[in-house]
């Protein structure tokens, strides 16, 4: 009996430290837009970025016009 009360106890503890532990909270990617992203190859469109070479080098650069 004394083994199933010690097994139980272990496993609220367990629960409890899953539930409380903090979670990472990450700020959503939305909101931030880099001028330059850098590639070394064409990796399909990404909205609001033409690929191109420039002063940065070969990469997607935001689109002034979009």
């Amino acid at each position: 009996m004394i083994k199933y009360l010690i097994g139980l106890a272990v496993l609220v503890g367990i629960y409890f430290y899953m539930y409380y532990t903090p979670k990472s909270i990450q700020e959503p990617m939305g909101n931030i837009v880099e001028p330059f992203v850098a590639s070394d190859k064409f990796a399909g469109a990404k909205e609001g970025y033409v690929f191109k070479m420039d002063s940065k080098g070969l990469g997607y650069y935001l689109d002034v016009l979009a």
